[in-house]
């Protein structure tokens, strides 16, 4: 809420209300919270769920075997649906958005850039709910939270450089492959064997306590 506070005014500031209005509904397409955001069918909560039980009980190779199916079925999912995005998309929605002449070659490039965001921002959601899975929804939401900031910070730079809707598209591209590549490193470090060790002692040290209390009440009665 605070960035889009910052933001929309900015944006529109620097695009004009003819140019920031097309581009907002560009973003109803989003990955993140637009349209796109449906092409999960349902593997992000599958994924969140599936991790957190495999870890739960001590399988960390099988949570790390979830990460790579969810990430192949989610990419899988959004190359296609980007696809075909780019190439209906520059000669549809241009009709729909009732476009004023000037700025229809100008979106059709914006489309073509959206299409590669759709397919960055599948990813950052994709790691994020692994992440969740992993119990670390404080490094989640703060990758989802550096995402949003870099790119508002980098679509708003475009706008006021003047460099239009292509230029905001662009920018935006980029910054979601930034995110996109934030949000894996910190899963990825997630999954060191560093890491799988700490899980195993922590799950050993949890069934070590249960055991333990077991005793204890077989010892009282």
């Amino acid at each position: 809420m605070a960035v889009s506070l910052v933001s929309v005014p900015l944006l529109l500031h620097g695009l004009g209300t003819v140019e920031f209005g097309t581009y907002a509904l560009l973003l109803t397409f989003s990955a993140i919270n637009g349209w796109f955001s449906l092409l999960d069918l349902g593997v992000w909560t599958a994924a969140t769920r599936e991790i957190a039980a495999k870890s739960s009980i001590d399988r960390p190779e099988e949570a790390t075997h979830v990460v790579r199916t969810a990430f192949a079925a989610v990419s899988a999912i959004g190359v296609s649906a980007a696809a075909l995005f780019a190439l209906v998309g520059p000669w549809v929605l241009a009709t729909v958005f009732r476009t004023p002449e000037h700025l229809v070659v100008d979106l059709r490039f914006a489309i073509l850039a959206f299409s590669g965001t759709i397919v960055f921002d599948l990813m950052t959601e994709t790691a994020e709910a692994c992440l969740e899975g992993f119990q670390r929804v404080d490094l989640s939401r703060g990758c989802d939270a550096f995402r949003r900031g870099v790119f508002a910070a980098a679509t708003c730079t475009a706008a006021l450089s003047n460099g239009g809707l292509r230029g905001v598209a662009t920018a935006g591209l980029g910054a979601a492959g930034l995110g996109a590549l934030v949000t894996a490193v910190v899963l990825r470090r997630h999954l060191t064997p560093t890491t799988t060790r700490r899980l195993q002692r922590r799950s050993g040290v949890m069934a070590a306590r249960r055991r333990d209390g077991f005793g204890d009440w077989v010892a009282r009665i």
